[in-house]
């Protein structure tokens, strides 16, 4: 399962190649964490945070998401890569994941669905 995530203009960040979930934090500049998580239970948080100050478009990054006592839980070892996103200023991470694997916006409530 092909995961994309990227940001767009600078409000909008999500997966947009197999779930099509994003989130608008409406420009104002706050990370946007999704959860991505496996059949299995495996997962790690994807943040996208539009630039702050004279630097542009959206950085990406990951973490794990699973708590335990020592946070010693180890990001899942899916292939992954950055690419060039939709503009050319922007990048968009690519992960390999297992089909199955959901992808929820953190920040979204979850009478939402």
């Amino acid at each position: 399962m092909r995961l994309r995530f990227e940001g767009h203009s600078d409000d909008t960040f999500g997966e947009y190649e197999s779930t099509n979930e994003d989130y608008d934090n409406c420009a104002n500049g706050k990370p946007i964490p999704f959860y991505v998580t496996s059949p299995e239970g495996d997962g790690m948080l994807v943040v996208g945070q539009y630039c702050p100050g004279k630097a542009t478009g959206w950085q990406i990054g990951v973490a794990s998401s699973q708590d335990d006592e020592n946070d010693t839980k180890p990001i899942p070892t899916w292939p992954m890569h950055f690419e060039r996103g939709a503009y050319p200023h922007t990048p968009a991470l690519i992960i390999e994941a297992p089909e199955g694997t959901t992808v929820r916006c953190a920040l979204a409530r979850d009478d939402d669905d």
